[in-house]
C-alpha cells in the first residue's frame, strides 16, 4: 500500500482532536481514516456532488461565524470596547472546551480564544459595556 501526504485544515484538525479527546476515536490517524471512509461511502451513495456541496456548505457555515465574529470585534473596537465576553450555545451539542469558555471575559485585542474554536462551534461574542 502507498502512503499518501495530506495537509488537513487546522479547523478540521481541531475537530477530529475534539472527537479523540472524547474518546471518540483512538488517534488522529483512525480519526481522518474514519472520516475519508465516510465520505467515500457517502459520495458513492449520493453522488460526489452531493458531498461536495456538503463539505462546501459546512466551510462556508464556519467561515461565516469566523467572519461575523471579527467583524463584531472590530465594531466593539471602533466604539471603544474594552473586553468582550466569550458566549456558547449551552445544549446537548455543546463540546467540553466551549463549555468552559461560556462567560469568560477577554480583553478586545485577544483574538486567539475568538469563536468558532473549531468546525462546528456555535460559539459568538457580546461585548462588555462598562457603566458609567
Amino acid at each position: 500500500m502507498s502512503k499518501i501526504e495530506v495537509e488537513i485544515p487546522d479547523h478540521i484538525l481541531k475537530c477530529l482532536e475534539g472527537l479523540i479527546r472524547e474518546n471518540k476515536f483512538d488517534d488522529l490517524n483512525e480519526a481522518v481514516l474514519t472520516a475519508i471512509i465516510h465520505t467515500i461511502v457517502h459520495a458513492d451513495r449520493y453522488g460526489i456532488d452531493s458531498v461536495k456541496k456538503k463539505v462546501k456548505k459546512a466551510l462556508e457555515l464556519y467561515d461565516f461565524f469566523t467572519n461575523q465574529n471579527k467583524e463584531s470585534l472590530e465594531r466593539y473596537k471602533e466604539s471603544g470596547i474594552k473586553q468582550w465576553k466569550f458566549v456558547a450555545t449551552n445544549d446537548e451539542r455543546t463540546c467540553e472546551e466551549c463549555r468552559n469558555m461560556d462567560g469568560k471575559i477577554f480583553d478586545i485585542d485577544d483574538v486567539k480564544t475568538l469563536p468558532p474554536l473549531h468546525f462546528g462551534c456555535r460559539c459568538t461574542i457580546t461585548p462588555i459595556v462598562e457603566k458609567k
